[in-house]
């Protein structure tokens, strides 16, 4: 039997009818992998993230989404997963070293 625990807190801002920002903070703490905890966040359009957070560490990410024009959207997502305990991340060929795992996103979008 394995126990864990997620907090997070969301901030939305819209300063404009064209502008959009989103965030997010969480901590997370799970005894192994088999005790992750799955997680829904504001993406792209038409990209789904759901990433297990186990073990200790703190996942933040920022989400924004500008339409300069009608037919044009330009939206940017950085996430960052930190684990302070870990010197490297995941497995196999997708092992990272070090405790700091982070992306970049970028996406415009044509309606024609």
């Amino acid at each position: 039997q394995e126990t864990g625990y997620l907090l997070f807190q969301d901030i939305r801002y819209s300063p404009t009818a064209n502008l959009n920002i989103y965030g997010r903070i969480i901590f997370f703490r799970t005894d192994s992998f088999d005790s992750a905890i799955y997680e829904y966040e504001n993406n792209l359009t038409g990209v789904l993230t759901n990433v297990p957070l186990y073990d200790e560490g703190i996942r933040w990410y920022l989400l924004i989404r500008f339409r300069p024009h009608k037919i044009f959207t330009v939206s940017a997502k950085y996430a960052e997963t930190f684990k302070p305990q870990e010197k490297s991340l995941g497995s196999g060929d997708n092992t990272i070293q070090g405790n700091l795992d982070n992306t970049f996103s970028l996406q415009i979008d044509v309606n024609l």
